[in-house]
């Protein structure tokens, strides 16, 4: 697996070299960047299925930031909602509740995330702030992207 962050100055670009093996995800934070020639908008994930050996990234006219994504494809559909994935619309429902049930005391949300009840998403040491609570989910069924 693979995870990296990487910072740009203005102008900035780089070639890396990929396991074509593996399936890669760019994910923009901050600035303007290309990801193989075509533009990544910030806060958007630009996926690389296997295949490709190298990948050319580059910086427009400001800094920027991005988060390199990468490993062996899954193998498997899965859907994405909001914080969470899961392999079915049955799971992310499980998961949203699951999370609510963390973030909620007697029906009202907690004020500290420092007051979370124990669960699988854990609690984030030092944070003080009121956990956010997930969107009601859709009208209608979650499917994978296809």
């Amino acid at each position: 697996m693979l995870g990296a962050q990487l910072d740009f100055a203005p102008g900035a670009r780089v070639e890396i070299d990929l396991e074509p093996d593996f399936e890669y995800g760019v994910l923009v934070d901050s600035g303007h960047l290309t990801a193989a020639g075509e533009p990544v908008a910030p806060a958007q994930l630009r996926y690389f299925p296997p295949g490709a050996r190298r990948l050319s990234l580059g910086a427009g006219d400001e800094p920027a930031r991005m988060i390199l994504l990468g490993g062996e494809p899954l193998g498997e559909s899965l859907i994405m909602w909001w914080n969470f994935v899961g392999r079915d619309h049955d799971e992310i429902v499980a998961f949203r509740e699951e999370w609510q049930r963390q973030i909620t005391r007697d029906g009202a949300l907690i004020t500290d995330t420092q007051d979370s009840a124990p669960g699988q998403f854990g609690i984030a040491k030092g944070d003080h702030l009121p956990p956010i609570p997930a969107p009601p989910m859709p009208g209608t069924r979650l499917k994978p992207r296809g």
